[in-house]
């Protein structure tokens, strides 16, 4: 077992090399998504008050 794990060392290292960029890739993009979306503004609009005299409260829910 050994020797097969030597006489290929350089196949594993490549194939683990290429696992670790993907995680790695994976990581990146739930990261910078999970950015955008708390970086997103969100308007609420919102009406108040009684009927005679009614107001509009808008507000920026974003970061």
């Amino acid at each position: 077992m050994w020797t097969w794990l030597s006489d290929n060392s350089s196949t594993i290292q490549a194939i683990s090399g290429i696992v670790t960029a993907i995680v790695w890739i994976v990581y990146l993009q739930i990261f910078v998504s999970s950015f955008r979306r708390q970086r997103r503004s969100e308007i609420l609009i919102h009406t108040g008050g009684n009927r005679a005299d009614p107001r509009i409260f808008v507000s920026n829910l974003g970061f």
